[in-house]
């Protein structure tokens, strides 16, 4: 999925709303109080230019000793990254952690993510931030004037307060990037596990193996009749044999599936039935009458090529 299209889906899900509905109160929960934000501002006054680029260059030379940051750096890419790292830097400091702040800051980290940068290697990079804003701000600032010690110590404070909240929105990111795979992974699987096949023009076999629940079956079922309307199919074969059991719920979805089918046009063999779910299906009183069964699927082929018009013969020596 796109950076802009997982970032557009990410504020309509539940987590999503309550991030952006709910940073006020992550604020609260890292303890930023006005007073920090007044720190955060002292801070600022005290950063020239040429401090934010010191702080930038000790940064990046840092990430090029590692190969797990180094990997991503190029260098045409260098300037353009330190140039955005210094405007996130100068943001930080402006002291306004709104709605447009959170979602800065979640995009940078879902790009990250998404660029597959270990979450610990992403974080780690705020140790290095903080060394390099000690000895390049706070540091001065203390040797200045011994007075201002406790000053300092309060305004270092407030600045891991607000970084602390950077790393739970850049967790939040990952965290959504990763539940994103999950997803897409899941779908594949759904797919893979309902695969509908053509194996002659207008016949569609639809093979099920492992076990099969109510959801399962839906889908299934879906993905079926697409495939029908699809291939304008007149026959369509449904294979059991790899289905250990079934209940009265999956029985009658599936005879759900053979009406819904049969509205279309389409014919339905259902194969591949074992002892025990034969059993099961009389036990539980299903009735199967109008539903064509055969013992295997290369029965069920024969009487699909049969029912077209076709006919399968040994070849002539």
């Amino acid at each position: 999925m796109e950076p802009l299209q997982s970032l557009e889906h990410f504020l309509n899900t539940s987590l999503g709303k309550g991030l952006f509905e709910g940073y006020k109160i992550l604020l609260d929960w890292v303890c930023f109080q006005l007073e920090d934000k007044q720190n955060i501002g002292k801070i600022q006054s005290k950063v020239s230019e040429a401090q934010f680029d010191k702080i930038v260059d000790s940064l990046y030379d840092h990430f090029q000793k590692f190969p797990e940051t180094s990997k991503f750096l190029t260098p045409e890419l260098i300037p353009k990254l330190k140039k955005t790292q210094k405007r996130y830097f100068l943001e930080l400091l402006e002291g306004n952690y709104d709605k447009k702040y959170v979602l800065d800051r979640f995009k940078v980290g879902l790009r990250h993510a998404q660029v597959q940068l270990p979450l610990a290697w992403y974080l780690g990079a705020y140790a290095k931030y903080i060394e390099e804003v000690q000895k390049n701000v706070f540091a001065p600032w203390v040797e200045s004037s011994r007075e201002n010690v406790q000053e300092s110590l309060e305004c270092l404070i407030s600045l891991l307060k607000i970084i602390f909240f950077d790393i739970i929105l850049a967790i939040e990111a990952y965290q959504f990037e990763v539940q994103q795979i999950l997803e897409e992974k899941e779908e594949i699987i759904e797919e893979l596990a309902t695969p509908v096949i053509r194996v002659w023009e207008k016949v569609l076999v639809l093979p099920l193996v492992g076990s099969l629940d109510s959801q399962r079956a839906m889908k299934a079922t879906e993905t079926l009749l697409e495939r029908i309307v699809q291939e304008g199919a007149r026959i369509t074969i449904i294979d059991i044999t790899g289905i250990p059991f079934v209940d009265s719920a999956v029985a009658d979805h599936l005879i759900k599936t053979v009406n819904a089918a049969k509205l279309l046009g389409c014919e339905v063999i259902l194969c591949g039935i074992g002892p025990k779910i034969a059993q099961t299906l009389v036990h539980l009183g299903v009735e199967m009458g109008q539903i064509c069964t055969k013992a295997n699927l290369s029965d069920a082929l024969e009487h699909a090529l049969d029912l077209l018009g076709f006919s399968i013969a040994e070849k002539e020596r």
